[in-house]
């Protein structure tokens, strides 16, 4: 029996001695970093507020100027709609974690004339309305023109409390020196939305430097 206990004693003896000698490593979490998106109207020498920002195909929540943190490193797209008559942009750029990476896009201020713009003059038959392109509100009263820049828009209206009697998004192909005619109609005194007739939902940049959805904007 004594044999037998030293056995045991012995044996005891070796596992805590492998155990002090162990040394139990830790997890440690990524390192994150961020991206931060401007856009500089070097013309005006102003920053572009409200863009909308794509990193990677996937659209962002917010506005220009904008920070995407949580990115893990490697190398990212990032596009920009600016709207307001300026181009669409496209870039790529690093993280290196923990860090931030800066991507400004500058701007000359947009050419206000027909010969370097599509004109559209869009026709609404009801009050009040909203045109939006891109997925951002434009300071446009119908009928009154919207000078575009070449290259592939979307357009869509909105008044509070109708709907449309037909699809209110409508894809352009603007090319330089031409004239649109679009037109929307409401149908009146009709609330709510038509899922099968309405843009798709999306967030807008509001003057106060926060965004509401579309959906919030139809009440729905």
């Amino acid at each position: 029996m004594n044999g037998i206990r030293w056995i045991g004693f012995g044996l005891a003896f070796v596992f805590v001695i492998g155990l002090l000698g162990c040394s139990i490593e830790e997890t440690e979490e990524p390192s994150l970093g961020a991206i931060e998106v401007r856009a500089v109207d070097t013309t005006a020498s102003e920053p572009i507020l409200g863009g909308t920002v794509k990193l990677n195909g996937v659209p962002q929540t917010g506005g220009t100027p904008l920070v995407v943190d949580g990115l893990k490193a490697g190398e990212y797209t990032i596009e920009l709609r600016p709207g307001r008559g300026y181009p669409p942009r496209e870039t790529n750029a690093a993280v290196f974690p923990p860090d931030t990476t800066t991507v400004v896009f500058t701007f000359a201020s947009p050419d206000t004339s027909s010969e370097y713009n599509g004109t559209v003059t869009v026709t609404v038959d009801q009050p009040d309305a909203r045109i939006i392109v891109d997925e951002q509100f434009i300071s446009v009263t119908p009928p009154a023109p919207v000078l575009l820049p070449p290259g592939g828009y979307t357009m869509s209206a909105l008044v509070p409390g109708y709907r449309t009697l037909e699809p209110s998004l409508v894809s352009l192909d603007i090319i330089a020196g031409e004239f649109y005619d679009i037109s929307f109609s409401f149908e009146e005194a009709v609330t709510g939305p038509r899922l099968d007739q309405l843009a798709p939902d999306f967030l807008l940049p509001t003057d106060a430097g926060d965004t509401l959805s579309l959906g919030q904007f139809r009440g729905r």
